[in-house]
């Protein structure tokens, strides 16, 4: 018989990995029909996601040509960062914004207005900010933003199957950027909530 404590031991774990375990077929308690089967440790991540509203994270980094190429000063203009299925409510809880602007590329932003990580079709009240003066900084600058208690009618926050988005409210002016090439980093905290 095999020895689990004889298996090099995996440190690096991805949502490749497998786990080997039991996948419930039907019966009745005390009767259940189980046929052994692997379970990607991604396919696990996703179930708990969706079963709970567990909180998620991502990190991205948006790069010069990506903010210039997006904001061209029409409302509509966005960068989807979370897909968001059509049965699902998306909340954000907060947001770290990274500009690194002293370490990386050579132009600053020149963005005219500001940036919101907000909900697809949402209001402002459901969104954090990228103000322009942080956009726009020629220093590495960091800035936090938590949601805290907010109440609202569920179509100013987009509504189900909105997508978390870097973009503008409908009632705010578009945003144009036509030059820069700093990074800059999104970390995000969400859920996706059973609607």
């Amino acid at each position: 018989m095999a020895r689990i404590s004889k298996y090099e031991q995996d440190i690096t774990l991805n949502d490749k990995d497998l786990l080997t375990g039991s996948n419930y077929i039907s019966g009745s308690v005390g009767e259940e029909i189980y046929s052994t089967t692997n379970f990607t440790l991604g396919s696990i991540k996703s179930h708990i996601e969706a079963a709970d509203g567990t909180y998620s994270s991502f990190s991205r980094t948006l790069t010069g040509s990506e903010l210039v190429d997006a904001f061209n000063g029409n409302n509509s203009d966005s960068i989807t960062l979370v897909s968001v299925p059509a049965n699902k409510l998306a909340l954000i809880s907060e947001t770290i914004i990274i500009i690194k602007a002293a370490t990386t590329g050579t132009t600053n932003y020149n963005a005219n207005t500001t940036l919101y990580i907000m909900k697809d079709g949402g209001g402002f009240d459901w969104a954090t900010t990228i103000p322009t003066t942080t956009l726009n900084a020629d220093v590495d600058y960091i800035r936090f933003a938590r949601r805290t208690g907010t109440a609202s009618v569920l179509s100013n926050t987009g509504g189900p199957g909105s997508d978390i988005i870097l973009g503008t409210p409908s009632d705010v002016s578009g945003c144009t950027i036509t030059q820069g090439d700093r990074d800059v980093v999104l970390s995000v905290i969400y859920r996706l909530i059973d609607f």
